[in-house]
């Protein structure tokens, strides 16, 4: 929420616009910061009562290069640059001259914001799936043989082990 409804900053303007009164002693009548009450003025003048609606906007990389362009061409501040373009923040206008500055044109693109989406996993590299049905089924039989031949020998190991503990052991007597 901001620190003044619309309904005051229209007020202040007004005063402003309909005395001979100076800007400074209007903001120090109404105990406003001067250089907020410049800025509501230019913007007021370039756009009117909706200058202080709400805005949300997200602004492409094609705008802010012509807010640039436009800023140096015509030797303009940001302040009088934000005016002019309806931008409500002029800070804005420094942070898009930094990044066209360090990074060019693609710095100035949007970035997503929040969490990444999750990414969905990707099968397994099968190599079975260069395989002709003949080989998978030898593969198959091969591997049925082994596990086969594994039983039979877990159940050969394990007989043996009955039978030595049924054995008993020699007596040294």
């Amino acid at each position: 929420m901001s620190k003044y409804s619309k309904e005051q900053k229209i007020k202040a303007i007004q005063q402003f616009l309909k005395s001979n009164e100076s800007l400074k002693s209007v903001a120090d009548k109404l105990e406003i910061d001067l250089s907020s009450l410049k800025k509501w003025v230019r913007h007021y003048q370039q756009h009117g009562i909706a200058a202080f609606e709400k805005k949300y906007t997200v602004y492409n990389a094609a705008f802010k290069l012509d807010v640039l362009k436009y800023v140096y061409s015509h030797n303009v501040s940001h302040q009088q640059a934000a005016a002019i373009f309806d931008i409500r923040n002029h800070g804005i206008i420094a942070k898009w001259r930094h990044q066209y500055q360090t990074g060019g044109f693609n710095a100035l693109a949007s970035k997503p914001k929040g969490r990444l989406p999750m990414t969905p996993k990707k099968p397994a590299n099968n190599p079975d799936s260069s395989l002709t049905r003949e080989e998978l089924m030898k593969e198959l039989e091969y591997l049925r043989a082994e596990n086969a031949f594994l039983k039979k020998y877990d159940a050969l190991l394990q007989k043996k082990e009955r039978v030595a503990k049924k054995k008993p052991s020699p007596s040294k007597d």
